[in-house]
């Protein structure tokens, strides 16, 4: 849903019968089933890996049209690993857990989780296990710092992964991002396939062009009625987010968005209800917004190659998709003191001058890199 703010607006009567046709049949799901089994998981799982082989093409080439990245650019890379290979990554990784689950009665971990005695666990992540991560992703690793009132007994609660005849399947509102393709495409199979959901995904209107190829790659979803997705400016998007139908909803967007959803999208309503943490909506809503991202440096001494190869990062980190991450390298923060400041600085400003521009996407763009910069840019569709 981009900037858009959710005003008082209303979906036409045709577009509500659509919607309310699919979260009718969503609803009949929740009437027929009870719950996902880790089996049935598995099985889902495989089969959306399958459907995702067979339209991974086109979705780049989609992607690639409506970017204008020239089909023979090396830019082309970024769609595929930002789109498909994320998404195949994604399903590989959740498979191996569900299998290990199915098998071991929890998941593989890539290592053993660290305590000492009255300090939090610190369990890893990554690389994971049983694929490529440690080649792809050679010195990098992650972990997980868990709450201090978790405990070793309780690191894997999966009772909710074996539904009982109680077991309901809530309906989540996902409103979907417009920037990285793989963003709701992931939040769909995890709030499916991992969290036991239904879902209904609103395409944002900035890749709706790729609808047909979520419904082809996830085909096993939608007939096994956890799925429908539907298009829609912020009007739809305001009556989805109003439905009695709706439990949950889940937002990749702006934090003007969340706002306007969550408290209100009147400024001094919006502020009354902040004040007094009394939100709009009483149905739980998760979100994953835009923000000005840091890329900090460490002051100290680094070879040549080292401030090189740093530069190349941090140049890659704010040209990728044409600026458009939501963790886009906005601000870099150094040391004043630090020796090497401005020739480091120096290097990533020559690093992006032989970068070509992109194709300026994304709604808006124009008018807020003006603000910004305080002058007119000297190509709208292809900012500096």
């Amino acid at each position: 849903m981009g900037d858009t703010i959710l005003h008082q607006q209303y979906a036409t009567n045709s577009d509500q019968s659509k919607l309310d046709q699919a979260l009718d049949e969503l609803a009949a799901t929740n009437r027929s089933e009870a719950g996902l089994s880790v089996a049935r998981r598995i099985e889902l799982t495989g089969q959306c890996l399958r459907c995702l082989s067979q339209v991974a093409r086109e979705w780049v080439d989609l992607a690639c049209e409506a970017k204008r990245i020239p089909r023979e650019s090396t830019t082309c890379a970024e769609e595929v690993l930002a789109g498909p290979v994320s998404v195949a990554r994604f399903l590989q990784v959740l498979l191996l857990s569900l299998k290990s689950i199915q098998s071991e009665g929890q998941p593989r971990l890539p290592g053993s989780s660290k305590a000492k005695s009255g300090e939090q666990i610190r369990v890893p992540v990554f690389p994971t296990s049983g694929i490529y991560d440690s080649l792809v992703f050679y010195g990098l690793s992650a972990e997980a710092w868990l709450r201090e009132d978790i405990g070793a007994e309780t690191l894997f609660d999966l009772t909710h992964l074996e539904p009982t005849e109680n077991s309901a399947l809530p309906l989540t509102l996902v409103l979907g991002a417009g920037n990285v393709s793989a963003i709701p495409a992931t939040d769909v199979l995890t709030k499916i396939l991992q969290d036991g959901e239904r879902v209904l995904l609103k395409m944002n209107p900035v890749n709706d062009y790729l609808k047909t190829v979520f419904e082809r790659s996830f085909t096993p979803l939608i007939d096994a009625g956890l799925l429908r997705i539907v298009s829609g400016d912020a009007e739809v998007g305001a009556y989805l987010v109003a439905h009695p139908a709706i439990d949950r909803i889940h937002i990749t967007g702006s934090t003007r968005t969340h706002d306007a959803i969550v408290w209100g999208s009147d400024p001094e309503e919006c502020r009354a209800r902040k004040a007094s943490n009394q939100p709009q909506l009483e149905i739980p809503v998760t979100s994953e917004l835009g923000n000005v991202s840091p890329w900090i440096i460490v002051p100290g001494r680094y070879s040549e190659k080292q401030l090189q190869f740093q530069a190349e990062n941090i140049a890659a980190s704010i040209v990728n998709n044409a600026s458009f991450n939501c963790l886009a390298t906005k601000v870099i923060v150094t040391a004043a003191d630090w020796p090497d400041r401005d020739r480091f600085l120096t290097m990533i400003e020559q690093k992006l001058q032989h970068i070509p521009r992109r194709y300026a996407y994304y709604p808006g763009a124009p008018e807020r890199w003006q603000r910004f910069a305080g002058s007119e840019p000297d190509d709208r569709q292809y900012l500096p």
